[in-house]
């Protein structure tokens, strides 16, 4: 039998194991979202501008739709969480996607009309889609918090 003391100790030595953890868990976390920011901004800034410029070229349809490969390529690069919100079966489409990574990059909704040509009314219904399937309608939840936190 172990004796009242030994007790304390070990439950001391699982707390303090503990903390540790939990400490290296967040910096685990903090590094993570430091790369992800990290790809993500050098994608915006080093890529993404000849990304345009190619769209505005006039290209033929084989290049266009190798520009499009591309660009979705890079849209799963930059936006990991996209498999974990698809993998939560909320069934949004392609479109809610980008506006959900938008949004989730602290975009606002004049940026995502004008990122992805789409009306600022077009952006405030996808808004409106995507809180309906995350089941965030009428919690007063902010859905940027809220896909920030899909990890």
């Amino acid at each position: 039998m172990q004796t009242a003391d030994q007790l304390h100790q070990k439950i001391d030595h699982l707390t303090e194991t503990n903390i540790a953890l939990n400490a290296l868990l967040k910096n685990r976390e903090q590094e993570r979202d430091s790369l992800e920011k990290a790809i993500v901004t050098n994608v915006k800034q080093l890529i993404m501008p000849y990304m345009e410029r190619l769209k505005e070229s006039p290209l033929r349809p084989q290049e266009q739709t190798l520009v499009t490969i591309i660009e979705k390529y890079l849209d799963t690069i930059i936006s990991p969480f996209l498999h974990r919100i698809s993998s939560m079966n909320q069934q949004l489409t392609p479109q809610e996607l980008k506006v959900a990574s938008l949004i989730r990059q602290g975009c606002t909704s004049k940026e995502i009309s004008e990122a992805l040509n789409l009306s600022v009314h077009g952006v405030g219904f996808h808004r409106k889609s995507i809180r309906t399937k995350l089941g965030l309608t009428g919690s007063g939840k902010n859905l940027h918090s809220q896909l920030m936190a899909l990890r």
